[in-house]
Parts: C-alpha cells; structure tokens; sequence
C-alpha cells in the first residue's frame, strides 16, 4: 500500500509502499483532504483509488489566556495569594507559568506545570499583578500580563 495525501487538491504528503493498509495523516490547517492509494500485489500490479476519503479539518481556535482570577483583591502582607488562569483554544493540554510583580518590578519567577492556578505570599506593602504564560501542546505560547492586581497592606 502506498497513500498519498492532497489539501484542496493539491498534493500535501507522499508516502511510500509498505504493507499497512491504513495511514495516519495530522493536518496542520484548514481544508479539505483526500487521500490516493496504491495497492501493489506480489506480481506488481498496481491498482488506485483516487481522492477517496475526503475529509474537512477545521481551523483550530488560536490558543488565548482568557483571564487571571486573584483569590482576594486585598490581603495582608503574610496572607498567601492564589492567582487562577483560565485558557482556551491551542491543541492537547495546558502548562502554565506564572511571574509576579510588585509595584511594576519582578518579584518571582515560576515555571511551566500542569496547575493552572499559583499561589503567593507577600512579605512587604504593595500592588502585586501577574504575569501568566500558557503553553499547549503543541509548544504554541499565548500571555497575559500584569494581571490580577491585588493590594497588599502592611
């Protein structure tokens, strides 16, 4: 079996023979593909079927940070903070990385992990916001900055 891959008629991928009869093909945009097989038997003899299989992919929503939800919008210096994000679109799963500012100036640093939420603890007067970077499984990276924002008083 051979199988060759078109979008919107025009050829996409080229396989080459072997003895599966099925193929696996990722789109990586929007169209319509369709699929050309070969089948050759032991003789030589090849036989097609053309453009069979068509399928539509739809264009994958951009991925977004859609927001940052801070547990208390003031708290006292010592009381921990929890920032939560919220992201859509992208492909497969979610990493999230949070940074923290306060009064405009980095405070800490995270790095990336399944939890979607970072928790806090200032140790001096200020505004603190975030900074969250979302990453999909495709590698593709969307942020949202100085998020947040949450006094904290002495």
């Amino acid at each position: 079996y051979c199988f060759y891959v078109f979008k919107n008629g025009a050829i996409e991928e080229r396989g080459s023979y072997g003895t599966a009869n099925s193929y696996t093909f990722t789109p990586t945009a929007a169209g319509t593909y369709t699929v050309r097989v070969y089948v050759k038997d032991a003789s030589g003899t090849v036989s097609t079927l053309d453009k069979a299989g068509a399928v539509a992919a739809a264009a994958q929503t951009p991925l977004a940070v859609t927001g940052v939800t801070p547990s208390a919008a003031q708290v006292r210096v010592g009381d921990a903070i929890t920032w939560t994000a919220a992201a859509s679109g992208g492909s497969g799963s979610y990493r999230y990385c949070f940074y923290v500012f306060k009064n405009g100036a980095i405070e800490e640093r995270g790095s990336y992990g399944t939890a979607n939420s970072y928790t806090f603890t200032p140790t001096a007067a200020g505004t603190y916001t975030v900074r969250v970077y979302v990453k999909d499984a495709s590698g593709t990276v969307s942020t949202l900055d100085k998020a947040g924002s949450v006094s904290a008083a002495g």
